[in-house]
């Protein structure tokens, strides 16, 4: 099923790939059609997965693939959009990247570890605590790309260096605005799924805090994006700093998302 998915998400990247060189509504038809039929080729393995345990199950594979399936939604958002062509694949290739990448990983595991959560635990919350931190990453990742671009398109304007696609890009004030959307939605449910992991904690620790790699760096995150927030809505545009805060702050979630690949953490939960 996991071939399945690659197969249909590398033609949407194909069909995009087109549209960037080609404005065609075609390309944009067949690229979001094998998106969807992605997301639901992930979706329905992912129910599966869940349906088929004894126990409600949740390792670092699933969690990438779904962000992985979280990014198409991101991708179809982005491909109706003619100046954002560009950043839709980049989004998609971002999701293809976490969906081989956890699928290779995974099977070249022989031992998985035991459940840490099989003793009577609340399954709903561990369920909720892990789609809000899904989404979560996945507006990050988001916005990181887009960060990205607000850093080019800003050093383009800067040295009028005008190219051929200067088209296909949105102007600055666009990507300040969509990573604020962003950045304001993703910290939203990064909350819940910290307020919600602290709960966990109280359920199996005893305790609402564990010093952990993983927790600690959420944390962090979670406070350097509430400060861009702050700052960014007294200053109503991107300063410089601001976009540094910004790029630095999303490069460290990308990099939490393999935190429990090499460190012993309470989410090292392969």
């Amino acid at each position: 099923m996991i071939l399945v998915a690659i197969d249909l998400i590398v033609l949407s990247i194909f069909f995009s790939v087109l549209n960037i060189f080609k404005n065609n509504k075609i390309n944009i038809y067949l690229s979001v059609i094998f998106a969807l039929l992605c997301f639901f080729d992930l979706g329905i393995y992912i129910i599966k997965l869940f349906l088929s345990s004894q126990f409600f199950y949740i390792n670092i594979f699933i969690y990438e693939k779904l962000i992985s399936t979280f990014l198409l939604l991101v991708f179809i958002y982005f491909s109706f959009k003619k100046s954002w062509r560009i950043i839709a694949l980049f989004v998609i290739l971002f999701s293809l990247f976490f969906l081989i990448h956890s699928d290779i990983f995974e099977f070249s595991k022989i031992i998985v570890l035991s459940n840490i959560y099989n003793k009577n635990f609340p399954h709903i919350l561990l369920f909720y605590h892990y789609m809000f931190a899904s989404i979560a990453q996945t507006l990050f990742l988001s916005s990181f790309i887009i960060s990205f671009f607000f850093f080019y398109e800003r050093w383009r304007v800067k040295h009028k260096k005008f190219g051929p696609f200067i088209k296909l890009l949105p102007s600055l004030p666009e990507l300040d605005k969509k990573i604020l959307s962003f950045i304001s939605l993703g910290f939203c449910f990064l909350t819940l799924s910290i307020f919600l992991g602290f709960v966990i904690l109280k359920e199996t620790y005893n305790g609402f805090y564990l010093i952990d790699p993983n927790n600690v760096l959420n944390v962090v995150l979670w406070i350097m994006f509430l400060i861009y927030i702050i700052i960014r809505k007294k200053t109503k545009m991107m300063t410089e700093k601001l976009s540094w805060l910004v790029l630095i702050s999303t490069i460290l979630t990308f990099l939490s998302i393999f935190l429990s690949y090499f460190t012993i953490t309470f989410h090292n939960f392969r």
